[in-house]
């Protein structure tokens, strides 16, 4: 039986179960809208095939060439794409789970709204992908290169980047959720409205990023490096940068309340219009930063560093122990303010004073 009378077998019945098409010229075949479980197309040749609609069961496409393949509105559950070309393939709507995608090459696959699940992508290359509004749930990223790629509103949920490639990637409004990043580099790419909000970043690299609008509330930013990044309303409230290097940084109207910034180094940054109210600043460094109008009050300053530093309408309320002396515009500075510093330091008596004492 070739090719043909299988499949017009298939169409009659829907389903296709334990077949081998292994090392077959299959090109331009059409799958479409069949149930195959357990069909091995190992090394076949399946540049153009159309798998649209269709639904894939412990399959395997195991170095096979898959070129411009149409695998949209489909499902595929524990299938083997390792080693596979899937240069230009089509993959939107669909959802895969459990498959391994180990040193598959997935240049400029396209695939809105795609779903992966518990997938391996270890050593993959995902270049000048088009993944957008997908959702990346408990996969393995081990060296997987998504440089040049556009995840535009990406959803990537308890995942560990090992080593990933992010060079020229599109990360507007992507969304990270109990992500581990840790160590991780980011080149050339775009975090406009991105959330890592709880993710691990410790000694991660965002150097010279726009990171407008981006959210790091709550985040591990340990010695984390953001050397010449840029944007306005990024939010770090409650992170921990303890020792990260946000010199020479642009931000305006950003939120570091409450954030960990012990011994962190600020110098050269142009930071204004900014909360720091609460955050620890112990041994930073803020030397010829320009501060205008930011909020540092009831600050932690124990030998911070604002040498230089240009205080214009800075709010220094309850700080104390910093290095003010050469700074710049410190006589503009609001100062503490001592009868809201009493309001503040208020605490309630542990037990009313005994009756007979206040009599006397």
């Amino acid at each position: 039986m070739n090719i043909q009378e299988m499949l017009s077998e298939a169409r009659k019945t829907g389903f296709v179960s334990a077949v081998s098409l292994a090392d077959s010229n299959l090109v331009g075949a059409d799958f479409s809208n069949l149930k195959l479980d357990s069909v091995s197309f190992t090394g076949s040749n399946l540049t153009g095939a159309n798998f649209d609609n269709t639904i894939l069961i412990n399959t395997s496409f195991k170095n096979a060439v898959l070129r411009g393949l149409q695998l949209n509105q489909a499902s595929s559950d524990n299938c083997n794409f390792t080693g596979s070309i899937m240069q230009g393939a089509s993959i939107q709507y669909s959802s895969f789970s459990g498959c391994d995608f180990t040193r598959a090459d997935l240049t400029s696959i396209s695939g809105e709204s795609t779903h992966f699940s518990s997938c391996d992508f270890s050593l993959a290359r995902i270049f000048g992908a088009k993944l957008t509004m997908s959702i990346w749930s408990s996969i393995i990223i081990n060296k997987t290169n998504f440089s040049n790629s556009d995840f535009y509103r990406l959803i990537a949920q308890k995942i560990t980047f090992d080593e990933a490639v992010f060079s020229n990637v599109n990360l507007t409004s992507a969304l990270f959720e109990g992500c581990q990043l840790a160590g991780q580099k980011f080149s050339n790419c775009v975090f406009v409205m991105a959330i890592f909000d709880g993710c691990d970043l410790a000694q991660a690299n965002f150097s010279g990023q726009n990171l407008a609008q981006a959210s790091f509330n709550g985040t591990n930013l340990n010695k984390a490096s953001f050397v010449g990044c840029f944007g306005d309303y990024i939010a770090f409230i409650g992170a921990d940068a303890y020792r990260g290097n946000f010199s020479s940084v642009k931000f305006d109207m950003s939120n570091f309340s409450k954030t960990n910034l012990v011994m962190a180094d600020l110098t050269n940054a142009w930071i204004t219009n900014t909360i720091f109210e609460k955050a620890q600043l112990d041994y930073a460094k803020f030397h010829s930063a320009q501060l205008d109008y930011d909020n540092f009050s009831n600050a932690s300053t124990e030998q911070t560093d604002f040498n230089n530093a240009s205080l214009y309408y800075a709010n220094i309320h309850g700080i104390h122990g910093a290095k003010l002396e050469k700074s710049r515009q410190l006589n503009t500075a609001f100062g503490t303010d001592k009868k809201l510093k009493v309001a503040e330091d208020w605490q309630p008596l542990k037990e009313l004073p005994d009756k007979k004492k206040r009599m006397i």
